[in-house]
């Protein structure tokens, strides 16, 4: 059949285009065909509804329950059937009402030279089966409903010359196996709903003189193997989806400008034009798929783009536009919000109870400004306070789309879960405070993303695991508080990299390792406090460069070593507390520099030596703890200069001489205790009088 021909094929002219076979004299007669023949002409007969055939001449007069074959005369007076050397060679069927499946037995007919069903209404697959028919060289099959794929087993059929399965319901890809059959002179696959992209081995048919794969829904390019094949070619195939088109939300003010010619393909790259159905007011699209304009009003639209090619073949893609006061993903982070942490029983819920979270449609930024704790500006969400608000159950992930937001402060409910990672979306946040809730699980790393981060207080939960090294990218940061959870680890070097960094809380966790020395880089540092952990070594001198420190809590912990004469240079510091460590040597007489000091707490070490007579230049002490080291030497006069020191407790050394009168121009003093000394003498009349918890 010519190539011009093929589409204009018909039932009526199908059979004028049959290749006419001579079937010999020979008769089955003496010889009975093979069992196996037989069967399959017998199941084909009744799954394909053969009672009702167009013309059953001869099948329906054979009584099929025998299990006798009928001899060869009989069978080749069959309709349809060709019967050469007592063997089946062709069975043409076409145009012939038969419903059904194509049985499986056919792959037994193995002298079959033609199969043709075509102009039928078969259903099912194509069977594996027919694979086996090594003397096939015509297999029609066009024009039924045929469904499921072409199975790779035809790829076997070497001797092949016509296959057409066109105008069927066929789906998946081309096998690559048909690129085996050396022999086919026709290939047509036409009309049905195949996919996937054309095999390059096809260009290995070289005797193929046509090439039908039009009219289904190919992809990607066509091979060069196959566009150099001299065959007659009909490769036309419609556009098809490359991508899906995203859903694009923008606020009513906003200008949309989109391309989505690159979301769209096609095997002939001949698209040559785009249209759309739906659009904005305001809002077109040109002939080569950009999308653009300033639409005119809020509503979520249903947008069809269609995309044609030079053929006249189309194909349609939907997708929304969300034009709103209030970004659609804003609206449904806060209605995640609102549902998913109990909001009907907050302690204040003020405009969210009042509006119907079922509704698609995101509220006017003017009414959600009115929300209680939601502060938008520009019609973007920048602030959520909802702290101490009877927040319960989890944080959702949906809050990583409030990319606007500023300030995230859910601090002092009941939240609990872990962290959302999506939270590290938010590049715009300047303060994440969810402190004393009940979160678990680790910090995630993706905090480290939030570049604009000036506070991070997650203290007072049960957040477990090691602390990120990445937050050591948060070069913006001005508060770190992780203290109160069950952190574990150690304190990553990396900290030492926040050189905007004035409070740095660690406390209360199970820390271990030592103190990093690059926390001495914190320059602007105000409060270090690394206190109850289970840190080890020494304490770094390079804490004496942290010139604007004015608080250091180091104590209970089981740090070694003596403490630096370096901390001396702290001249803004007014709390320094190192008690209840392992500390040796004697106490820094550098510690008299501190003239801002006003607590002292060295307690529970094992200091040795005098105290220093430095001590009492600190003017602005008022608690000096030294209790329980192993201190000598006398108690210094100088103490008596401390006019502002309330509690002064030097228990429990090994303290000799008397006690100094001088104490007694402590007028702020309301708690001395100096027993469990050597101390000798008797008490001075100075310090007769009433002070709490006085012991000698």
């Amino acid at each position: 059949m010519s190539p011009e021909s093929a589409s204009r094929t018909t039932p009526e002219t199908s059979r004028a285009i049959l290749h006419v076979r001579r079937s010999s004299d020979g008769l089955w007669g003496h010889i009975d065909p093979p069992q196996q023949e037989y069967q399959a002409l017998r199941a084909l007969y009744q799954s394909t509804n053969g009672a009702s055939w167009t013309n059953n001449t001869g099948w329906r007069d054979w009584n099929f329950n025998s299990q006798t074959p009928p001899e060869a005369s009989v069978v080749n007076g069959w309709f349809g059937v060709t019967v050469d050397s007592d063997r089946v060679t062709e069975l043409q069927l076409n145009v012939n009402f038969l419903t059904g499946s194509i049985p499986t037995e056919l792959g037994n007919l193995s002298n079959l030279e033609d199969l043709w069903l075509d102009f039928n209404q078969l259903t099912g697959s194509i069977p594996t089966e027919l694979g086996n028919l090594s003397n096939l060289e015509d297999l029609w099959l066009f024009s039924n409903q045929l469904t499921g794929s072409i199975p790779t087993e035809l790829g076997n059929l070497s001797n092949l010359e016509d296959l057409w399965l066109f105008s069927n319901q066929l789906t998946g890809s081309i096998p690559t196996e048909l690129g085996n059959l050396s022999n086919l002179e026709d290939l047509w696959l036409f009309s049905n709903q195949l996919t996937g992209s054309i095999p390059t081995e096809l260009g290995n048919l070289s005797n193929l003189a046509s090439l039908y794969l039009d009219s289904n829904q190919l992809t990607g390019s066509i091979p060069q193997e196959v566009l150099d094949l001299s065959a007659f070619k009909r490769l036309e195939n419609p556009p098809y989806v490359l991508t899906e088109i995203s859903d694009v939300q923008l606020l009513l003010s906003n200008n949309l400008n989109i391309d989505i010619s690159a979301n769209f393909g096609d095997i002939n790259n001949n698209i040559d034009n785009y249209t759309a159905t739906g659009l904005p007011g305001g809002v077109t699209i040109n002939s080569r798929g950009v999308i653009s304009g300033t639409p005119t009003t809020a509503d979520i639209f249903t947008v069809t783009v269609t995309a044609t090619d030079a053929a006249g073949n189309s194909y349609s893609e939907a997708f929304t536009i969300s034009v709103n006061e209030i970004l659609q993903q804003e609206y449904q982070a806060l209605r995640a919000l609102y549902q998913s942490t109990n909001g009907a029983f907050w302690r204040n819920n003020t405009g969210w109870r009042d509006w119907n979270f079922n509704s698609q449609t995101p509220p006017k930024a003017s009414i959600l400004n009115g929300w209680y704790g939601v502060t938008v500006v520009n019609k973007r969400v920048t602030e959520l306070w909802l702290h101490s608000n009877f927040l319960i159950r989890s944080i959702p992930t949906e809050l990583g789309n409030l990319s606007n937001l500023e300030e995230l402060r859910l601090s002092n409910n009941f939240l609990t879960g872990s962290i959302p990672t999506e939270l590290g979306n938010l590049s715009n946040l300047e303060d994440l405070w969810l402190e004393e809730n009940q979160l678990t699980g680790s910090i995630p790393t993706e905090l480290g993303n939030l570049s604009n981060l000036e506070s991070l207080r997650l203290d007072d939960n049960f957040l477990t695991g090691s602390i990120p090294t990445e937050l050591g990218n948060l070069s913006n940061l001005e508060d770190l508080w992780l203290n109160s959870n069950e952190l574990t680890g150690s304190i990553p070097t990396e900290l030492g990299n926040l050189s905007n960094l004035e409070s740095l809380r660690l406390d209360d966790n199970f820390l271990t390792g030592s103190i990093p020395t690059e926390l001495g880089n914190l320059s602007n540092l105000e409060s270090l406090r690394l206190y109850s952990n289970q840190l080890t070594g020494s304490i770094p001198t390079e804490l004496g460069n942290l010139s604007n420190l004015a608080s250091l809590y180091l104590n209970s912990n089981q740090l070694t070593g003596s403490i630096p004469t370096e901390l001396g240079n702290l001249s803004n510091l007014e709390f320094l507390n190192l008690k209840y460590n392992q500390l040796t040597g004697s106490i820094p007489t550098e510690l008299g520099n501190l003239s801002n000091l006003e607590f002292l707490w060295l307690r529970s070490n094992q200091l040795t030596g005098s105290i220093p007579t430095e001590l009492g230049n600190l003017s602005n002490l008022a608690s000096l703890w030294l209790t329980s080291n192993q201190l000598t030497g006398s108690i210094p006069t100088e103490l008596g200069n401390l006019s502002n020191l309330a509690s002064l407790v030097l228990t429990s050394n090994q303290l000799t001489g008397s006690i100094p009168t001088e104490l007694g121009n402590l007028s702020n003093l309301s708690r001395l205790r100096l027993n469990n000394n050597q101390l000798t003498g008797s008490i001075p009349t100075e310090l007769v009088f009433p002070i709490c918890g006085r012991s000698t």
